[in-house]
């Protein structure tokens, strides 16, 4: 039985060409002061009762009021086990509750890490003749849904077009 799918004189090998470019950027040292203005700046008036366990949590920065994302029906289907004591629990759900601007349920909901904490990736290539083949066929059934998805991204920001 033959095992190899390709001859000898069509097999691609990696290339080691120095790099010429500047050395990848990293995000800034101060990205979490930043964000927290950048937070404090948009954000709604304090919107929660004094808690037992303020003392243990950082201020809640939201632009939203609280248990918009974290709603009491989404805090019942959590899944948090038998294992915590009631004062735990309830500690795990107001930390929940005062980071739910991290949560989300939904697409809309979601969004991108800032390019202070990390900016855009460059992926690195060497010059080449891109592959020539064609795209994965979609069933027309499917069809309008994917585009919807993709129209998502993009309106979104997550994704971007491009030439390929």
């Amino acid at each position: 039985m033959y095992t190899m799918y390709k001859t000898v004189d069509k097999k691609v090998r990696p290339v080691d060409i120095p790099r010429q470019e500047a050395p990848m950027e990293f995000g800034r040292e101060d990205w979490k002061a930043r964000a927290i203005e950048r937070q404090r700046l948009r954000m709604n008036v304090r919107d929660h009762d004094p808690s037992p366990h303020d003392d243990l949590f950082k201020q809640r920065y939201a632009a939203f009021l609280r248990g918009t994302r974290l709603t009491t029906e989404r805090v019942s289907k959590l899944h948090i086990g038998d294992q915590l004591m009631l004062q735990e629990r309830a500690m795990l759900i107001e930390m929940l509750f005062n980071r739910e601007g991290a949560l989300s349920w939904q697409f809309e909901e979601a969004r991108r890490i800032h390019p202070d904490v990390c900016p855009p990736y460059k992926i690195r290539t060497i010059p080449h003749k891109a592959w020539q083949i064609r795209g994965f066929a979609v069933p027309k059934a499917m069809e309008q849904k994917v585009v919807a998805i993709v129209d998502a991204r993009l309106n979104r920001g997550t994704w971007e077009r491009c030439d390929s």
